[in-house]
């Protein structure tokens, strides 16, 4: 069983319950209104504060939430506090949609890089593995680099206890 949290309007397709702040009203974030009804089993709550018993799924998913939230530590920690197995978070990297004639989206408070996010994994003494998928720029046809793009995030909970 997989929980997606912070689903919006399209939750991970394995996910038997999807969990969202904004479930039936538009989304200052994406700016759409997410409709329970296309939600598997919605439930209304804020990532901070899960109104779940610890451990009751296998897996949860997050993607594209950490950078939106006030404290993505205690986040984190909700999400672990409630898989059993495994974490699967999927953030943006600081370069995305964050050069220097771009301005960042003004809903993220947080900017990730590789270094940052390894560190702070460990520094909570996670077991993940981290993969950084990579954009071509200035275009897929003239690729002159390949820039990061999203970081993919997943931290397994054999041996973490909060």
């Amino acid at each position: 069983m997989m929980i997606d949290v912070g689903c919006g309007v399209n939750p991970h397709p394995a996910a038997c319950v999807g969990v969202d702040l904004y479930m039936g009203a538009v989304s200052p974030d994406i700016h759409v209104e997410i409709d329970p009804q296309r939600i598997p089993n919605p439930i209304k709550a804020d990532i901070h504060h899960l109104p779940l018993r610890s451990k009751v799924f296998e897996e949860a998913y997050c993607r594209a939430v950490l950078e939106h939230v006030e404290d993505p530590t205690k986040a984190l920690r909700e999400l672990l506090r409630v898989s059993r197995c495994r974490v699967q978070v999927i953030i943006p990297h600081r370069y995305f949609r964050n050069r220097a004639w771009q301005r960042p989206p003004r809903e993220h408070r947080w900017f990730f890089g590789v270094r940052q996010v390894r560190a702070w994994l460990n520094s909570l003494g996670l077991r993940y593995h981290l993969w950084v998928e990579r954009k071509p720029y200035p275009s897929a046809l003239i690729p002159i680099v390949w820039l990061p793009h999203l970081i993919y995030i997943t931290i397994y909970l054999e041996r973490w206890n909060p």
